[in-house]
């Protein structure tokens, strides 16, 4: 005889494993929300530099300066990061690595 506690503890392990088994393919595909298809991360482009991400100063809100220097020293990788925010349609863009040039709309 199993006890209700027992039980209910091995089904809600069982559900809380059925959920976080990722299905193939729908992480790179989707949004978390499930609405938006993203299409696959692009090519990061060869001898892309960080020349073009928003300098420290001219930033709105200072405390965001040491993660526009991080971008600056790594463009290569985050060239090859798809931005999640739905700013693939703008002029200009290729990769995360634009929300972080220009008007810089990573800052917002």
């Amino acid at each position: 005889m199993i006890h209700r506690r027992r039980f209910l503890h091995a089904a809600g392990a069982i559900a809380a494993g059925i959920f976080l088994v990722p299905v193939p393919g729908r992480a790179a595909t989707r949004h978390r929300c499930g609405m938006a298809p993203l299409g696959p991360h692009p090519v990061p482009r060869p001898g892309i530099t960080g020349a073009k991400v928003l300098a420290k100063e001219k930033l709105r809100d200072q405390k965001l300066g040491p993660l526009f220097d991080s971008v600056r020293e790594i463009p290569g990788v985050i060239d090859g990061i798809r931005c999640n925010c739905g700013c693939a349609g703008t002029t200009g863009f290729y990769s995360l690595l634009s929300c972080y040039e220009g008007d810089a709309m990573a800052q917002h």
